[in-house]
């Protein structure tokens, strides 16, 4: 075994062991995407797990769409590994995130998905960009296991959405929201929430923090971001800067 080879090992080792999934309160400057950039990407993920469904013959709803990214999401946490900017607050469904709702509206008005009920397919331009994406991904081997396993996570949890429900609300982490910093699962955070008063301000929601403080940004290719930034330039998109564009994220649908 070579010098380097080592190395790394021991460094994925050390990211391993140090991962503590955390419950903290909300935090725009790190639980949001900061520019139109780390948007994108994550538009481009919500397009590529619809198409990794769509390419098994499988359908996702709002609610499987959700948690197939917070479990890939938490897949590759563990691993040291970033690629998605958009975190998840706890809410009697589990991890979830209202800004979905905004993202699935622009990315609908952009030609690229159809969302009827809660159920959402894309339409020929959305398959479209993320075929062009699949095609070139198989040369970027960091992309290509990420994407191997979304693609997992989405066949499992669109053959089963009891699944995607309970796998969701037995995840541990670390509740620092309160002195005894114990940790729990979410099912556990949920009843507590249930028997507390209800949350006055933003700064109350409680998100599910599963990135360490020394962790790998995994790059989406800039020419794809530029595409699908194309084709949503005529759609008026947020960017959720201020206090006030960011309390329409926590709206209830």
């Amino acid at each position: 075994m070579t010098v380097d080879i080592l190395l790394v090992k021991i460094i994925v080792f050390y990211m391993k062991s140090n991962f503590e999934p955390k419950i903290v309160y909300f935090d725009s400057k790190r639980h949001l995407p900061q520019n139109s950039s780390e948007k994108t990407n994550d538009l481009f993920y919500i397009l590529m797990a619809l198409y990794l469904a769509e390419e098994q013959d499988k359908n996702l709803t709002t609610l499987t769409l959700e948690k197939s990214l917070f479990k890939t999401s938490f897949l590759e946490a563990k691993q040291g590994k970033k690629f998605f900017n958009t975190f998840f607050f706890i809410d009697k469904n589990g991890t979830h995130n209202n800004v979905f709702y905004k993202y699935l509206a622009e990315m609908e008005a952009g030609n690229l998905l159809n969302k009827s009920g809660r159920d959402i397919k894309l339409r020929a331009k959305g398959s479209s960009l993320a075929q062009q994406f699949v095609q070139v991904a198989q040369d970027n081997n960091e992309i290509k296991d990420l994407l191997i396993k979304l693609d997992n996570v989405v066949g499992q949890y669109a053959d089963n959405p009891s699944k995607a429900w309970t796998e969701n609300h037995q995840i541990k982490a670390v509740d620092y929201t309160t002195k005894e910093k114990k940790t729990k699962t979410i099912e556990e955070v949920i009843k507590e929430m249930k028997q507390a008063h209800k949350f006055a301000s933003i700064k109350d929601f409680k998100y599910f923090d599963y990135l360490s403080s020394d962790f790998e940004t995994i790059d989406l290719p800039s020419r794809y971001k530029n595409n699908l930034e194309d084709s949503l330039s005529n759609i008026e998109l947020e960017d959720y800067k201020t206090a006030a564009d960011i309390s329409t994220l926590f709206i209830s649908h």
